[in-house]
């Protein structure tokens, strides 16, 4: 939500002038008033967010959020999966 330049907040505002349209997945360590806030941002710009995950973010559940068909479950990960 925090980003040198230009913040979470006003990233999020000037989607929604685009005619870019796709999930949305928010990373942040701060607190949850800032989550909110982008949630219902991103709710009156017609952002579609998918997940908000506070850091640290566990690999497993990006991937669960990113690629639902992966199997992945987002628990913890337990270390490299085998090839």
């Amino acid at each position: 939500m925090v980003m040198p330049e230009l913040d979470g907040i006003e990233t999020i505002g000037g989607s929604g002038r685009t005619s870019v349209r796709c999930p949305v997945v928010l990373i942040t360590g701060r607190l949850p008033l800032y989550t909110m806030a982008a949630r219902e941002l991103g709710q009156a710009n017609d952002i579609e967010i998918a997940d908000v995950l506070q850091k640290p973010v566990s690999l497993a559940h990006l991937r669960a959020i990113l690629d639902p068909e992966s199997g992945e479950n987002g628990t913890p990960d337990s270390g490299p999966k085998p090839s």
